[in-house]
């Protein structure tokens, strides 16, 4: 064999083992790329529904059946999807905060919003039964205690009643639908944020806002199908209020004097 047929041989060799070069590297992109996309589709993506500003991302929270009706209601939250629930700051977001409640009407699939926009906090909301021995339902830490003390009273009557068991339990509930609403809200006022009292009805959903300046609702009760009688803090002062869903209006209110 001569050197010019020796050189030839080799140049071919050189140029079958460069193929299989490319064509493991072609190989080992196209394997990666695939493992990236399947990764990619597994993680879970945070779309928020809406964006006020560069800041806050909204998305939704909780859906929760309201007892003895066809609707449901949508929290909008913001704030870390892993954080706390029901903790109230203007500023820190580390949390998740409610901006806005959406009625959901599961029969017409109409809905409505609480508040017109996502800007301010509610705070803490109720829906009421009509009656006493009703169950009623609290979104939000402020008024957990106010509805505890409210649910031990209802469980205290179906006990006496001798309901105990789980399908009489919902029978129970159902016979005594979630009819009316109160809600603590916060909207921006300036630079600052002015807390109100919203009350409303479900059936029709009329709904006012009243006593500003209120901070807490520390106990109610349910005086009568349209009635209610609650223990405020308003404006760091004590108040005893009849709230009227038929009028939607406070129709009494009492300081308390602690002095």
């Amino acid at each position: 064999m001569t050197d010019e047929q020796t050189g030839k041989k080799t140049n071919w060799l050189v140029w079958i083992f460069a193929a299989f070069g490319l064509a493991g590297a072609a190989a080992a992109i196209f394997i990666a790329i695939t493992i990236s996309n399947i990764g990619g589709g597994m993680r879970e993506e945070k779309t928020p529904l809406a964006v006020a500003d560069g800041n806050i991302q909204y998305r939704m929270g909780q859906v929760i059946d309201l007892q003895g009706n066809d609707l449901s209601v949508v929290t909008i939250i913001s704030g870390d999807r892993n954080g706390g629930s029901g903790s109230f700051s203007s500023k820190s977001y580390q949390e998740n905060i409610t901006h806005n409640l959406i009625f959901f009407n599961r029969n017409s699939r109409e809905s409505r919003k609480l508040l017109d926009d996502n800007k301010g906090n509610v705070v803490a909301a109720v829906f009421l039964p009509d009656q006493d021995t009703g169950f009623p339902l609290a979104i939000g830490d402020e008024m957990n205690d106010a509805t505890n003390v409210a649910e031990a009273a209802a469980q205290a009557a179906m006990e006496e009643a001798g309901i105990v068991g789980a399908a009489e339990r919902d029978q129970y509930k159902r016979r005594m639908p979630l009819k009316n609403y109160m809600a603590i809200v916060a909207q921006p006022n300036g630079e600052a944020m002015k807390t109100r009292l919203l009350i409303g009805r479900l059936a029709d959903g009329e709904q006012v806002m009243t006593m500003d300046g209120i901070e807490s609702v520390e106990r109610f009760w349910i005086l009568s199908p349209t009635e209610v009688g609650l223990i405020a803090q308003q404006k760091g002062e004590i108040f005893y209020c009849i709230v009227n869903f038929e009028r939607l209006s406070v129709t009494r209110s009492t300081k308390i004097d602690v002095k």
